[in-house]
Order: C-alpha cells, then structure tokens, then sequence
C-alpha cells in the first residue's frame, strides 16, 4: 500500500466508528479528538522523509495503526455509554499522533550514524524512553539503565524465542509512570526489565541450537542467520577481538552460556564484571536487531574504557551496516571515536514530547573543533574561555571567581580565546553566550578596543599572579592565617616595596620582554596577502609594518612610567605592569606562607566578599555576564 491508500484507510476506519458511535447514542465527545489533524500530518511528514529505509518503516507503522483501528470491538458501544471503545479509540489515535511525531525526529537520519548531544536536562534520556514506545519493530532502544544479571532458572527456557526477545527489549518504560498494568503491574514492569538481559542470552543460544539441530536433520533454516553466521557465531567473534582471555561454553541443555578463562572451569556469568556483561548485552542486543533498524543507544560508553567501546561500535557498525545508530552521549571522548557522522543537539525540551533538534554543519565544526563543540553543547551557562589549561592558574582563579555564574574552558593561546569567542556567538541557536578573557599583554589600545566589541575582555595585567597579589587578596589571606592585623599591614607594606624596587631594578629586563611580546604577536597575527609578490617585497613590507609599530616609542613611554610608578609608590599601577610571575615567590618569603598561589585562590572560592571586590573592581563585563546567566 501506498500512502495514498493508507491515509484513505485510515480515515475510512476512523469515520466508520465515529459514525456508528453516533448512529447508536454514543454520547462521548468525538471533537476532543484531534483525528482529522492527526491524519492530515501524515503526508507533510512523509513528504519531508528522505531515508528509503524510514519510509518503510512509516508505511509499516501506519497499516498497524490502520489495523487497530479496523479491530475496534463495535459490539460494546452500547454499554457504559460507548466510554471504553472511545477510550481504545483515543488511545489508538494519540498513539499515532506520537508515532507520526517520533519519525519526524527520525528524518534527521540521512546517509550517516548520528551523536546526539546536549546539556544536563536537556531531554537525553527522555528522547530515548520516547522512542522506546514506537511498536515498530524497528526501533530498537538501548537505555542508560541496565539490569545486567542473568537469571539461572527462567520458566519455559526452550520457548523464549526471537519474538519473545523483541517484546522483552521493547518494554514500555514510560507507562509505569501514568498507566497501570493490572494488579502488580509495577513490579511485572521491573521484573521484565531485569529479564532483559537474561532473555537475550537464552534467546540467541535457542536460535543457535534450534537451527544447528534442524540443519543436521536436513531441514534448512536461516533463522538465527546472518551473513553466512549464525548470531551466537558471530558475537563469539566480535568477544574474541574484543576480550580474547575469556571464552564461552555453551550447555545445550540448560541452554546458556558461561564463561571460562585459560581453558579453566566455566564461571558464573553474573561474576563478570559490570564492564564484561554490559558488552554481553550490547553486542546480543545489535546483534538480535531487526534487518535495517534505527539503533538508539542512550549513554552508549556505560561500563566501558575508551579503548573497549571504540572498538566494539567500530565492529558493530561494520556488522550491521543495514541498520542506523544514533547515540545519545555527553562523552566528549566517546563522541570523538565516532567518525564519518552527523552530529545533532538538543536544543531545548518542554518535559513532554517536544524537543528542539538542530544539526551541527560542518562549516561550524570546522571553526571550533568537534572535541569542545561537543562540550560547549553540553553547557548551560554563559561561557568564559581562558588561556591556558585545566592546570593553569588561569582557570584555577577564574573557575573560583565565576563559580555558578559560567563555564570556564581553558584553549590555551590567547588568540584561540578570540577565535572560539567569536565562532561561538555566532552559531545560530544558542541557549548561551561566550565570553573571553586574555592577558593584556602588549596589545594596542585599537586592538584590545576591538576583541571588547566581540565579548573578549583583557584582565589589568600582564599575568594573572598580579590579580593574587592585589592588596585586597593579600589581606585575605593574611587575616585568615595570622590574627596580628596590624603585623599583616605591615608585611603587606613591606611587600609592596619590595615589589617597586624589584621593577625598578628589573626595568630594562621588562623592557626587553615587551618588546619580545610586541614583535611575537605581531608576527603571530601577520599573513602573507599577495601571494605573488617576491620574499624581498614580503620582507619589506613586513619591517615596514614593524617600524609603524613604533615599538620604540612605546618601550621609551614605558621606561618613563615605571620611573613615574616607582616615585609615586602607585603599586596598583605596579601591578599593572609588572610581567614576572616569581613575584608570588617573594610574598611567600615575606609572608611566611607556603604555596601562596593555594591559599589565595582558596581564599576567593569561599570570600564571598573579597570575591565580589575582584569583580567588580577588574572585571567590568561581570553584570553582562550575570544577566546572561
């Protein structure tokens, strides 16, 4: 049938009931129901559909509808007020409406397996457990939540067969919440889905030996068959490659399987590791799947080590190259072992079934590389990138000062802090905003002018140890540490005059530094435009550049501020100069305290007052931040 002739089913059942509901006195309000829209949607989703594969899986999903709809029991129309067939009859209808919305968020599904990202709360999850409640047969789930233990006496072990195991893996996870199953239907739920597991071994190893003794007895079967290989067959391969230590014996009697190690006595199953078992059931699972199924995997890295999972998917997805997988993950690590893949987020979820999926392009993966793209799609909050690394002091310090407010995320070189910024802010559909936070360094005011504009904000110094160095910190950590206020104002005093004459005495050392740091990034920053010119017009035109520069100039100002700081004792202004991050080495000495840089950052993560004071005084984007959050 084609959808023409579906739709026409389809509504020719549903008009035949709702007419013989109102021929016989039901008096049950049809208009409640939203059929006619429901049938309508049918061909705006088919149209938008591009996979073969989830074409057919619609079209087979619509004639079990059209079915059910066929069945409908008319007989007891006329008792009770026709409230339970028009019960059944919303039942069936809003189940299609829900079918017709979970292949709208297949058609994303095109050439290529899918990860699925998004942050904390973002529906993951719940994406997963909507999907799980297709009845195709061609949906196959795999949740974050496993019951891996196999139990050793299951009633009728020779009957649980390949049908028995789909409607074991098909469970419906979300109606034990708001649809009761009978008396103890609670517990009937949790008792399947512990089952799982055990279903799926006993289920392979009848298939295994059904068909091994119906082909020694002549009679052909390709039950259990795939590629030439049996099922069972072909798992013990992919363990092989994967955990090639411990191997299976199958008892064709009690119909399972145990493991053994070295050729010893065969083990229970139930002590292997949680690691072992959940790769027993991942590859049973795929391996049992129907042909040309979508394959989603919520959490699919659950147990495992990055070397075991990478391997096991690669074989996996090799194995059943007939079926489509979509992970749902939050692993940057896993995610990166993907290859050749599309990648979505979840944008948004309204805690029903209504999520908002956008694909990311390759365009936007090629300005932020896919290992922190996959991150920052799993952040909320505002997000602030720093120089650095997850172990330098400059994410230490800002992960305590915009605790709860942002995400730092160290990108080492500044220049990654004002690309990344700005790739962020302009991918289309963001929940956030990026910030960046830079050294000053010796960029021109014009320069640092400019990245403000794109949200990318230089701190007051030359290196992030002066900000731990300014007065207010210093007394901090002293008053937490010494009760003598009036001996701590007098190291601080002490301090401060070390640290004017050490610039002092340093002058033409920071002189020479700046103009070290004025050339590297110019040169860092320089590209060659004309490719046709000649290496003595590039080298021209670049000492040209470099003289416009009138570094001199600067560094001549710059002398003549020093000796000005010096004279006025102006240590804030020290501060702002001063490039020499040993300078925490000499409040040590004065101060009497070990490991310095510690026991300041300790002092901002839980003085809330001294944290508000760095804030508000060095960082003047902080209330923007803050509206953002």
């Amino acid at each position: 049938m084609d959808l023409k002739e579906i739709k026409s089913s389809l509504q020719n059942n549903i008009q035949k009931f709702v007419d013989f509901c109102k021929r016989n006195s039901c008096t049950v309000a049809f208009e409640h129901i939203n059929y006619l829209e429901t049938i309508n949607r049918l061909e705006i989703v088919r149209d938008e559909l591009e996979n073969k594969e989830i074409i057919e899986l619609f079209t087979a999903l619509l004639i079990t509808y059209d079915k059910k709809l066929e069945e409908l029991n008319y007989e007891t129309v006329h008792y009770d007020k026709g409230k339970a067939p028009y019960n059944k009859f919303q039942h069936i209808i809003d189940d299609l409406a829900d079918e017709i919305k979970r292949i709208n968020y297949l058609k994303i599904i095109k050439n290529k397996n899918i990860n699925l990202v998004g942050s904390n709360g973002s529906g993951k999850s719940a994406f997963a457990s909507f999907m799980k409640d297709s009845l195709s047969d061609k949906i196959m789930v795999i949740p974050a939540q496993k019951y891996l233990y196999y139990h050793h006496n299951p009633s009728s072990v020779e009957d649980l067969n390949k049908e028995h195991l789909m409607e074991k893996l098909n469970i419906n996870y979300s109606k034990k919440f708001y649809e009761p199953i009978g008396e103890g239907g609670y517990y009937y739920l949790n008792s399947n889905l512990e089952r799982q597991f055990t279903t799926l071994i006993i289920s392979t190893i009848n298939e295994y030996v059904d068909t091994s003794m119906k082909m020694q007895e002549g009679i052909f079967s390709e039950t259990g068959i795939r590629n030439g290989k049996y099922i069972y067959i072909k798992f013990k391969s992919m363990w092989k490659s994967l955990i090639p230590k411990i191997q299976w014996d199958l008892n064709f009697v009690k119909r399972t399987i145990n493991p053994i190690i070295n050729d010893n006595i065969p083990y229970d199953i139930n002590n292997m590791s949680d690691g072992e078992k959940a790769i027993v059931y991942y590859l049973l699972s795929v391996l049992n799947a129907k042909e040309n199924s979508i394959i989603i995997v919520d959490e699919p890295e659950t147990y495992l080590n990055p070397s075991i999972y990478k391997k096991m998917w690669d074989l996996l997805e090799k194995e059943r190259d007939d079926c489509k997988f979509i992970y749902i993950s939050h692993s940057i690590e896993f995610i990166n072992s993907r290859y050749n893949q599309d990648l979505y987020w979840i944008k948004s979820f309204d805690g029903n079934t209504n999520w908002q999926i956008n694909p990311i392009s390759e365009k936007e993966k090629e300005k932020l590389p896919t290992e922190l793209l996959t991150e920052l799609l799993g952040i909320a909050k505002p997000i602030i990138f720093c120089e650095g690394n997850h172990n330098s002091l400059d994410y230490k310090v800002y992960s305590k000062l915009f605790d709860g407010v942002a995400n730092i995320i160290p990108v080492k070189g500044h220049l990654n802090v004002v690309a990344y910024t700005k790739s962020y802010n302009n991918l289309p559909n963001k929940n956030n905003i990026a910030f960046g936070i830079i050294d000053r360094d010796q960029h021109s005011k014009d320069q640092l002018s400019k990245w403000r504009e794109d949200n990318i904000f230089p701190i007051e110094f030359n290196e992030i140890e002066m900000l731990l160095l300014n007065e207010e910190v210093m007394e901090a950590v002293l008053n937490a540490n010494f009760y003598d206020n009036k001996k701590n104002k007098e190291k601080i005093a002490t301090f401060k005059n070390k640290f004017l004459e050490i610039l002092k005495k340093r002058k033409r050392k920071i002189l020479d530094e700046f103009r070290k740091n004025k050339i590297d990034s110019f040169l860092k920053s320089e590209r060659v435009e004309d490719e046709t010119k000649k290496t003595d017009e590039i080298i021209n035109d670049i000492t040209q550049k470099l003289q416009n520069m009138n570094i001199e100039q600067y560094l001549d100002d710059t002398e003549k501020k020093i000796t000005i700081v010096w004279m006025d004792k102006n240590y804030c202004e020290a501060l702002k100069i001063c490039p020499f991050k040993n300078m925490i080495n000499e409040a040590e000495k004065i101060f009497n305290i070990n490991s310095y840089t510690e026991v300041a950052i300790t002092q901002i993560a839980n003085n809330s007052k001294l944290c508000k004071i760095l804030l508000d005084k060095y960082f003047p984007f902080y209330d923007k931040l803050h509206q953002a959050k």
